[in-house]
């Protein structure tokens, strides 16, 4: 079932247009990602779907519903994103900036009950955040930061979600966790997935689909899973360079 549609999407900043009529779909359940050399317009194409930049043009549809005209507030029961060096106002200690997640999910006045409570709780347990919820945010590594930036989105619960360089700072092991994570959420609970990362191998062996992006519009597609080594070396040589693909299993390694 298709769940995201962007349709002829173009965004940027002031005058300077960035991303150019781009249109694609994702399917609930299904984790995607976008690949592309830097200033491409990957992190412009996941502002504009957020409604994060003003001056976009084109639908972009969730479940059905244009969200583009929405309020913050509302688009914020549909869509959340995280990306690397989001800013938090200071002075907050970690677990307020946890809470931001029910964004959109509180009512006004209202304190969150016992399954919002439960659920906050079980998103501690898993990220390992139990440390850290009397810190003050700024305090703590970068790392640490990133761990909790996506506890908050994990709160907030939507049924689509967009991640620009969510493995940025994390070492080997929570790199990997988190992409583990965010795959198994799309594909347990029937969310839609949308995904930067600077990695070939990284975005190859996480996402069901791959879409190459190039000057603002997407130039191919890859699926990894479906496709030969051979195939997948071919389609990335024009942002690559001449690349050495190997399949293990459900990994995919990209080596120059």
């Amino acid at each position: 079932m298709e769940l995201l549609r962007v349709e002829n999407l173009c965004a940027g900043y002031g005058k300077q247009r960035i991303v150019e009529n781009i249109s694609f779909s994702v399917k609930a359940g299904e984790t995607v990602g976008i690949f592309g050399e830097n200033g491409c317009g990957k992190t412009t194409l996941l502002k504009g779907i957020a409604g994060l930049i003003s001056g976009v043009l084109g639908r972009v549809s969730i479940g059905g519903q244009d969200i583009v005209p929405m309020t913050a507030r509302k688009r914020a029961e549909y869509v959340s994103m995280f990306f690397a060096g989001a800013e938090v106002p200071e002075g907050l200690l970690t677990e307020e900036v946890l809470e931001m997640g029910w964004y959109g999910r509180l009512r006004f006045l209202r304190p969150p009950g016992a399954a919002l409570q439960s659920e906050k709780e079980r998103v501690v347990r898993e990220l390992g955040l139990e440390g850290f919820l009397s810190k003050y945010f700024g305090s703590l590594s970068q790392g640490q930061k990133q761990l909790v930036l996506l506890g908050r989105l994990l709160l907030q619960n939507t049924p689509v979600f967009l991640m620009d360089e969510p493995d940025n700072s994390l070492d080997f092991k929570h790199r990997h966790a988190l992409l583990q994570k965010m795959r198994l959420t799309a594909g347990e609970k029937g969310k839609a997935g949308l995904l930067v990362l600077h990695d070939p191998s990284l975005i190859m062996s996480y996402c069901d689909r791959v879409f190459l992006m190039r000057e603002g519009r997407f130039a191919d597609t890859v699926c990894p899973g479906k496709e030969t080594e051979r195939e997948i070396a071919e389609k990335l040589k024009e942002i690559t360079g001449s690349v050495q693909v190997t399949k293990r299993g459900s990994s995919v390694i990209i080596s120059p």
